[in-house]
């Protein structure tokens, strides 16, 4: 995993969402049946909850030794500042003079670590955002709610607080 250091908010986020190929140790290790996946072992991972992947984070930090998680909007936020200045992370928009736009038709929205009140207070929805909205210029919330549960179009990536101690390299 490639990952990128936001010094300003104490942390490193990953460059890419989890793929298929980090999901299938832990999976393995639980006995968690892997949905079908003929795809390249390198696409991001979809079709999993937000339970889901927050159950792979505390596994990997398990594995590690150190504590990962799911991301904040302010910490993607951040991340889509480093993107507008040059980083090219996010593969599904471009930059044109009038601003940016999706590059294709869809762009995986993501899973976030959500701070209570963002979902209406109902435990069966979980955060979400979607990188093109982080980098659009519009006064629309930057965030959104989905019932917790699997999709095809949700993904995830992972977030390691720098203050909590040092990741191996």
């Amino acid at each position: 995993m490639e990952w990128v250091k936001l010094p300003e908010l104490s942390i490193e986020i990953g460059a890419t969402p989890v793929t298929w190929q980090d999901y299938a140790e832990f999976a393995q290790s639980i006995k968690h049946p892997m949905l079908a996946q003929s795809r390249s072992p390198q696409l991001p991972l979809t079709g999993f909850s937000a339970r889901e992947a927050t159950a792979y984070a505390q596994w990997l930090s398990h594995q590690w030794g150190f504590t990962f998680r799911l991301p904040r909007l302010e910490e993607m936020q951040a991340l889509a500042i480093r993107v507008r200045h040059g980083l090219n992370i996010w593969r599904c928009w471009s930059r044109t003079k009038h601003g940016v736009r999706r590059r294709a038709d869809r762009c995986l929205s993501e899973w976030l670590d959500c701070i209570p009140g963002w979902t209406t207070g109902r435990e069966d929805l979980q955060c979400i955002t979607l990188p093109i909205w982080l980098l659009e210029e519009h006064d629309s919330p930057q965030h959104g709610a989905l019932s917790d549960r699997g999709y095809s179009f949700v993904t995830f990536r992972l977030v390691w607080d720098l203050s909590k101690g040092a990741r191996h390299a």
